[in-house]
């Protein structure tokens, strides 16, 4: 198989639309999030918390997770908890 077809292929799996068989296998390609987006999910997740749990009990990792968003992005965002 000469070695363009591979790059040809391997470009064309990038540009490709997700497919059902995409998603069973793990690949799940996500669009990138605007900041208004990564603020909003952040803010609805640790109201959420609060609710819940309260302040105190409320961890910084908890609403990452929640907000389907890494601590250190949290962390950029708002420098801690308070």
């Amino acid at each position: 198989m000469p070695r363009t077809s591979y790059w040809r292929d391997a470009i064309a799996d990038v540009l490709t639309p997700e497919t059902p068989a995409d998603t069973e296998q793990g690949r799940v390609r996500r669009r990138r999030r605007t900041r208004e987006d990564v603020v909003q999910r952040i803010c609805d997740a640790a109201r959420q918390l609060f609710a819940e749990r309260g302040y105190a009990s409320t961890t910084t990792r908890e609403i990452a997770r929640l907000a389907d968003v890494s601590e250190t992005l949290l962390f950029r965002y708002y420098g801690d908890k308070a």
